[in-house]
């Protein structure tokens, strides 16, 4: 920046961001010791819808089956009132559970992710019907047969939106980036997570985030629930569902404080 300023004296330097701090000090390493310029705060703070909830009214004499088939009838009821749900939990293992269960107790509201990659037959009824942008009996430059697949369909390419999928860093690359592009598309209706979405992408709008257990910590709550509403004025929403007696009262203090 200084070889810079060297070669243009009257060069502006603007910084932006959403959330670094303290401001002076992070303004005047930017421009440089002792030479003036402006501070514009344009913070303000957003609504923040968060509940704790439990699926039973009892959690200590509820049974496990009970408690099981309940906790996932509140889960598909709260992702159904929404357009797209983030879930976290707390292992990859969970993740994987929940992911598993809720596919297999309402199959007609929760199918995989499905690309033109990974279907032959739709492939070919698109590139049939004009749909999409495959072509599969493309030649290449030496006569050869050539087939262009994206590795990510665009809305009218998807199969359905009630698609629903895991994300975790145990996953492969090629399927995060499948996930991560589809909720940044608004095409999936739910994504399950461990941490891997806590911080760093832009995974676009999500409308309700929903933990299950507790976060552990203040931050990781609000870092978690804060990946909802990342529109203007939109209210962060978050549900923390409790399991147990000591995840409620856990949880009751996080959210009082």
């Amino acid at each position: 920046m200084e070889m810079l300023q060297r070669i243009s004296p009257g060069m502006c330097r603007v910084g932006l961001s959403a959330t670094i701090a303290p401001l002076e000090d992070v303004a005047q390493f930017l421009v440089g010791t002792g030479r003036p310029c402006r501070v514009v705060d344009v913070q303000f703070i957003k609504q923040l819808d968060m509940k704790v909830i439990s699926p039973v009214p009892n959690l200590v004499d509820t049974t496990h089956d009970r408690m099981h088939k309940r906790m996932y009838d509140l889960i598909d009821e709260l992702i159904q009132q929404h357009k797209t749900t983030l879930i976290f939990t707390n292992t990859r293992a969970a993740t994987e559970r929940v992911v598993h269960h809720l596919k297999e107790s309402f199959p007609k509201n929760y199918t995989d992710v499905i690309t033109v990659a990974d279907d032959q037959d739709f492939k070919a009824k698109l590139a049939t019907n004009g749909h999409g942008n495959i072509d599969i009996d493309k030649e290449n430059g030496n006569g050869d047969k050539k087939e262009e697949v994206p590795n990510i369909l665009d809305e009218r390419e998807y199969k359905s939106v009630t698609g629903i999928g895991a994300h975790h860093g145990s996953l492969s690359k090629t399927h995060r980036h499948r996930i991560e592009d589809g909720l940044r598309k608004g095409l999936l209706k739910c994504v399950v997570c461990s941490t891997s979405l806590e911080l760093g992408i832009d995974i676009g709008y999500i409308d309700l985030v929903i933990l299950l257990g507790s976060p552990k910590s203040v931050a990781r709550a609000l870092q978690r629930v804060g990946r909802s509403g990342h529109q203007l004025h939109a209210t962060t929403k978050g549900r923390i569902l409790v399991l147990d007696r000591d995840d409620l009262v856990e949880c009751s203090v996080l959210l009082k404080s």
